[in-house]
C-alpha cells in the first residue's frame, strides 16, 4: 500500500506518471514491485523475510532492464549496498520512511 500511495503522490505531484505493476517470466522468475515512471522501469522491489543477499531473481532484472533502483527489503535492520549488483538491501521500515 506505501507503494501505491507513493505513485500517486509522485503521480499528483507532477513528478511524472507513476504505475505499479509486477514483473514474471514464463520459468516463474519474479519480482514482487515494479514501479514505472513514464512508462520506463524505475524501481524494482522485491519482498523477503531474512535473505540479506539479493534474489538471483531481482539481479537478473536488475540486469536486464537498468532501473534507477533496485531494492530488497527484509523485516530486520539492516542496509547494505551490492554495488556490483546496483542493489541495496534494507529493512521495510526504512524503504517506507524513505518514499515521501
Amino acid at each position: 500500500m506505501h507503494l501505491r500511495k507513493a505513485c500517486r503522490f509522485w503521480t499528483d505531484s507532477a513528478s511524472g506518471e507513476f504505475d505499479l505493476r509486477f514483473i514474471r517470466t514464463k520459468e516463474k522468475q519474479e519480482v514482487d514491485f515494479c514501479v514505472l515512471r513514464d512508462g520506463k522501469v524505475w524501481l524494482l522491489v522485491e519482498c523477503k523475510s531474512g535473505a540479506k543477499t539479493p534474489t538471483p531473481a531481482l539481479i537478473k532484472f536488475t540486469e536486464a532492464l537498468k532501473p534507477t533502483f533496485s531494492f530488497q527489503l527484509v523485516s530486520q535492520p539492516v542496509d547494505i549496498e551490492y554495488a556490483a549488483y546496483g542493489i541495496r538491501v534494507c529493512s521495510y521500515e526504512q524503504f517506507c520512511a524513505g518514499l515521501i
